[in-house]
């Protein structure tokens, strides 16, 4: 005795839906039921999915996840047939359900699912670029591409931006008197094009180059000559493990630090005097004071922890720079002391 087995009839669900091939495909709707194609979107562009049946049908395109209804018509291309216009990503699968309007009985029959783009696109057109504003250390490149909507950067072959949408772009931080090749690459949603490479050559440096002397107090020999009676210390350090304290004295005394750093008329970068300091004194009464040439620039007492990069404007020529830890005459709070760290001169 054989054993009877239910035979499926292509386009009955999603697993056996008929795969289009094309711009068209052919089924047949059962009475109630729902005939399903399946579709790759070839391209990214906006699609046009309708049917022709001789009774009056209703269409839905279902996402991927066999669930999303991503558009759905009863009788928008006339004569009882539907018309769904859907935007795709090339790759992009989509089902398509057709069924009798309601799934009333007596609505089924042969089918075919037309489909069509309504605005398919093209890659970008050809791409201009130039190379031009050269300085010592930058380029800057104009572009543009007729229907782009994103540029990538090339340098010597190397990519060094993406999806920028504007057409200018400078390149920073490149080498004095250098040649530099680029191109660029346009890019849509349909495809993308490339520019010819242009060359560019930044300009020659004239004058110095920034220097930046630093002191962190954690060797045995220093960047600066110092006088004075303030000592290295390991007590307390903005960075790594030294920094210079102030030495230990009693009221109406005066600790104190020197250097005198020397700033030439000619300089790439303002003049500057930066460090870190952290008091722990009376308040109001015992002070850390940094004099410039005499003049004060700093006054701090009380409990500060690490302050860091306090910045003085220099001058040329030779400076003074003092630090000094002051106390008055009477009372001791906390260390008691100041102490400094990371002195970095910039010009």
């Amino acid at each position: 005795m054989g054993i009877m087995v239910n035979a499926s009839t292509p386009g009955d669900s999603f697993t056996n839906a008929i795969v289009v091939s094309g711009t068209s495909a052919s089924g047949t709707l059962s009475d109630t039921k729902d005939l399903f194609f399946k579709y790759t979107a070839p391209r990214t562009a906006s699609y046009i999915f309708t049917t022709a049946s001789g009774f009056d049908a209703y269409l839905q395109v279902i996402d991927t996840n066999q669930v999303t209804v991503l558009g759905a018509d009863d009788d928008s291309a006339g004569g009882n047939q539907p018309k769904v216009i859907v935007p795709l990503t090339a790759g992009k699968v989509v089902f398509l359900k057709v069924f009798g309007y309601n799934h009333l009985a007596g609505k089924f029959g042969p089918v075919t699912l037309n489909i069509a783009e309504s605005s398919a696109g093209t890659a970008p057109g050809t791409v201009s670029m130039a190379v031009a504003s050269p300085t010592t250390n930058s380029l800057t490149l104009t572009y543009s591409a007729t229907g782009a909507t994103s540029y990538d950067i090339y340098r010597n072959g190397a990519i060094i931006a993406t999806g920028r949408t504007a057409t200018t772009f400078t390149d920073p931080n490149l080498s004095p008197l250098t040649t530099y090749t680029y191109y660029v690459l346009a890019r849509n949603s349909y495809g993308s094009a490339t520019s010819p490479s242009r060359a560019g050559t930044t300009t020659a440096k004239t004058g110095p180059d920034p220097v930046t002397i630093f002191e962190g107090f954690e060797g045995s020999t220093y960047a600066f000559t110092f006088t004075g009676d303030w000592a290295d210390s390991k007590t307390e350090a903005s960075t790594g493990t030294w920094s210079r304290k102030s030495k230990a004295i009693t009221h109406k005394e005066t600790s104190t630090m020197q250097f005198k750093p020397y700033i030439p008329s000619k300089y790439a970068q303002t003049p500057t005097l930066k460090f870190d300091y952290f008091v722990s004194s009376e308040a109001n009464y015992d002070y850390l004071e940094v004099l410039l040439d005499g003049v004060s620039k700093l006054k701090a007492s009380g409990e500060t922890g690490w302050v860091k990069d306090f910045t003085i404007t220099l001058g040329t020529g030779e400076q003074t720079v003092t630090f000094n830890y002051v106390k008055d005459n009477s009372t001791s709070k906390g260390q008691d002391c100041a102490y400094v760290d990371n002195i970095r001169v910039s010009y």
